[in-house]
């Protein structure tokens, strides 16, 4: 994490193997979509890992914090995971949601 104005480095949140496409910010968290099939939940202040979200057999694409919540993934695996926050459903398991790419038809998260 950069500041902008001093162009220092303020903190390195650290542990994906691979590479980072995407994050999402809160006002606490930073959460982080990698190559290494993981998201992970960062303290946005400390840079401590929080939790780290499996659930997808692919590169993990997108992250998204759709309320204080909820966070939505993507993945290559062509599946999206909504996972309950601070914790994923059932104990890791997150819920998964057809894609519709077999019969064309699309997916709404409400």
């Amino acid at each position: 994490m950069w500041d902008y104005t001093s162009k220092q480095c303020l903190r390195t949140f650290e542990g994906h193997s691979g590479i980072v496409f995407s994050i999402t910010v809160s006002p606490y968290v930073l959460i982080s979509a990698s190559r290494d099939t993981k998201t992970r939940i960062y303290d946005r202040h400390t840079g401590d890992l929080l939790q780290e979200l499996g659930g997808h057999t692919m590169d993990v694409r997108s992250v998204a914090l759709v309320d204080p919540f909820k966070i939505v993934t993507g993945g290559y695996d062509r599946e999206m995971n909504v996972w309950s926050f601070p914790k994923p459903i059932q104990d890791g398991d997150s819920q998964q949601v057809n894609d519709g790419s077999e019969s064309g038809e699309g997916c709404v998260l409400q």
